[in-house]
């Protein structure tokens, strides 16, 4: 199907497919874009578009949104898991369509606040949790919704993200009854999700460039079915280095999936060793400006930033979430602009980023599970994966390899991967912890007013698609009712649940009521205030305090003795590292045991939260929490960002998360305090969070109050 027939018979998507094929050089469909136009989706009705990476999703995305715009001036919600993808989405359409009149925006931030600016917006690009807010807050153009786009919907699937997704679907079906485009991953059962979706399903194994899926073992890469001949290895013992050796040998780009980031940062060092024989002299002076634009993306190099900066110069780069954000970005072009020539990446780069790569390289299939121990990933996540190789906008095969130690092995991942089926997806709803978060939502915004109204609502969800009996959640759904009302957020009048003023703002700060409750308890306790808020505790046990002062934690000053509880910083960063919000914590370390056991008896009376006995199983969990509060206490006493990275073993990019979950926890805080009327807590945690967010001791907040003044 040739473009010029869309436009033949969609008149007003004339300046689009004209902006299309001058832009992107498109100008006809593959099979399934075909497929997608006449099964009507450019006609209003929902879809669901199950096809595999690289096989034109976006395009088919892209028509619908500038349809229903310039046909119904409706707007379209654009719904991506990752904040890098919806970057990505929005420069796209910015850059593309502004010029015919189209507006763009993208929301991914402050989960406080309607956002009523957005109302001028044709295109919103968001992540789900960021709609879930805007939701929450009763946001008015959501009724103005004429098009939910959904990427990566299978990830219905995960435990963290799942339910969330779930919700807005199931909550902007009622409010707008807006045309829903769900895109997909092949998955196994992609129709009972369609029939959920009540979409039409097209599905298709087309891809527009060829994937060679295969497996490297005894010093050669061999592909299965015969897609493309095998080929010997260069003469190494680590057969990743082979592969690696043989890729770049052939001037060609890379990506090496491995399972935890510690791994990824020593795989890109040994893939560097073996790059950098093969760069010109331009390509290593354009790498020399690469890792000194790295060098000064933090406010100063940590330890982290100068290995990926050294690295960086060899060709090679690592990718995972503990980077920063202009880190990553400018690893990313460097691939695109084909200077880099591996990264060595989590599954960070494994949905939906748009990179030029012709080889995958699976050097691990199995991950860490906990209690499970190693397991293999998913095959759904092993071919979102392999499927960034080949890209259709830069390439036409690409091929991907599985790092095998022996025949069997590499025979036995050739059946589960190569040659094997994604997995079924199944709702998360059912899970107590966000569950009690999205009934809360729910009865804050008014969208359900009874139990009855609950049990409808939820049977309009995935999970009532697909378990049928619902008496087990029903269950679960009283129960967190009764919680509810225990933490005094809901109440029940003639039937009516109602949200207490404690309850609506619990839900409009996108906090877990559990941690609301908490918070809420902690500081209506009876407390006095320490004469030196940046102190550690009331010090009465020097040594402590000197153990802790050699690891950057504290002033070593003494504060004020009392029988009720001393509130000091260290009280409230001791209390939200508590919060399922800041998990995963710091762990305590062996060796850090002691200094923390003293630094428990030493603040007992700063302390806000009940301390677990040292016999309880608790104590471990606890000593994490207090470890964590050190760490934002070392920040506040103006200790590096190196400092703290070494000290705590986090990542730069883990710290800069820690400290915006703190400082949203913090400001959470405080909206509590005004409502509980408690003004010495409010004015205590404010004057904290400026601390935390500038890095100072209490002495500076003057001087940081002066424009242009912060750590440098």
């Amino acid at each position: 199907m040739q473009l010029s027939e869309i436009s033949s018979k969609y008149h007003v998507l004339e300046s689009v497919i004209k902006i299309i094929k001058e832009k992107e050089g498109i100008t006809s469909l593959f099979p399934p874009q075909a497929d997608a136009v006449r099964a009507g989706y450019l006609d209003g009705k929902n879809m669901l578009l199950a096809i595999p990476t690289s096989a034109g999703k976006t395009l088919v995305s892209e028509l619908a949104a500038l349809k229903v715009v310039l046909e119904t001036r409706k707007k379209v919600l654009y719904l991506v898991p990752l904040k890098a993808l919806a970057m990505e989405k929005y420069n796209d359409f910015k850059e593309k369509y502004e010029a015919i009149g189209v507006k763009t925006a993208v929301s991914i931030g402050n989960f406080d606040g309607r956002d009523q600016w957005l109302s001028d917006f044709d295109i919103i690009v968001t992540s789900v949790e960021k709609a879930d807010s805007l939701l929450r807050h009763k946001a008015e153009w959501f009724s103005d919704i004429g098009l939910v786009i959904a990427d990566e919907v299978h990830l219905l699937d995960d435990p963290s993200r799942g339910p969330t997704l779930e919700i807005v679907l199931t909550r902007i079906n009622e409010i707008a009854s807006a045309q829903v485009i769900a895109l997909s991953a092949t998955i196994n059962n992609r129709r009972e999700l369609a029939d959920w979706l009540d979409a039409v399903l097209v599905e298709s194994d087309f891809r527009p460039t060829v994937l060679h899926e295969g497996y490297a073992v005894d010093g050669k890469a061999v592909f299965s079915g015969d897609t493309r001949p095998s080929f010997s290895l260069p003469k190494l013992s680590d057969t990743l280095d082979a592969v690696v050796s043989k890729v770049a040998g052939d001037d060609k780009q890379g990506i090496i999936f491995v399972s935890s980031k510690k791994s990824a940062e020593k795989v890109s060092e040994d893939v560097a060793k073996i790059t950098g024989k093969v760069l010109s002299a331009s390509e290593k002076i354009k790498l020399v400006k690469l890792s000194e634009s790295i060098l000064g993306c933090g406010s100063s190099p940590t330890a982290q930033c100068k290995r990926l900066a050294r690295v960086v110069k060899g060709g090679s780069a690592f990718h995972h979430s503990g980077l920063i954000h202009g880190q990553k970005a400018l690893v990313e072009d460097a691939f695109r602009s084909g200077i880099l020539r591996f990264i060595s990446a989590t599954t960070t780069l494994a949905y939906g980023m748009n990179l030029p790569c012709d080889y995958v390289i699976m050097r691990d299939v199995k991950r860490f599970y906990g209690t499970r121990g190693y397991d293999y990933i998913p095959v759904l996540e092993y071919k979102q994966c392999v499927g960034r190789a080949g890209r259709a906008k830069y390439s036409k095969e690409g091929s991907s390899v599985i790092i095998a130690k022996s025949s069997d092995d590499a025979l036995e991942f050739e059946k589960i991967f190569i040659n094997g089926l994604p997995e079924n997806i199944y709702s998360k709803l059912s899970l107590e912890p966000v569950l009690r978060i999205h009934l809360l939502s729910l009865i804050a915004t008014g969208h359900v007013k009874t139990v009855s109204d609950l049990e409808a609502f939820v049977s309009k969800t995935f999970y009532a698609h697909q378990f049928k009996d619902l008496r087990e959640l029903f269950s679960k759904i009283e129960a967190m009712i009764d919680m509810l009302s225990e933490f005094g957020m809901v109440k029940s009048s003639d039937g009516t649940l109602i949200a207490t003023p404690f309850g609506l703002r619990v839900a409009e700060l996108y906090v877990d009521p559990l941690t609301a409750d908490l918070f809420a308890r902690a500081i209506k306790k009876s407390f006095v205030i320490a004469s030196d808020m940046d102190s550690l505790g009331t010090a009465s046990k020097d040594k402590a305090v000197d153990k802790a002062d050699s690891m950057g934690f504290v002033s070593g000053a003494k504060i004020l003795e009392a029988k009720s509880k001393v509130l000091n910083n260290f009280s409230i960063f001791n209390l939200i590292s508590q919060a399922l919000e800041l998990r995963p914590p710091v762990r305590a370390k062996k060796a850090d045991v002691d200094m923390l056991e003293e630094v428990v008896s030493s603040c007992s009376k700063n302390i806000l939260v009940d301390v677990p006995s040292q016999w309880d199983w608790e104590r471990k969990a606890f000593l994490d929490s207090v470890k964590t509060a050190l760490l934002f206490d070392s920040w506040t006493k103006e200790n590096s960002e190196e400092f703290i990275c070494k000290h705590y073993s986090v990542t730069p990019g883990e710290f800069k998360i820690k400290l915006d979950n703190a400082d949203w926890l913090l400001y959470s805080i405080c909206e509590f305090s005004k409502l509980f009327e408690l003004g010495d807590v409010y004015r205590v945690v404010s004057r904290l969070r400026v601390q935390l967010k500038n890095g100072v001791s209490s002495e500076l907040l003057k001087l940081v109050a002066v424009k242009g003044i912060g750590r440098v």
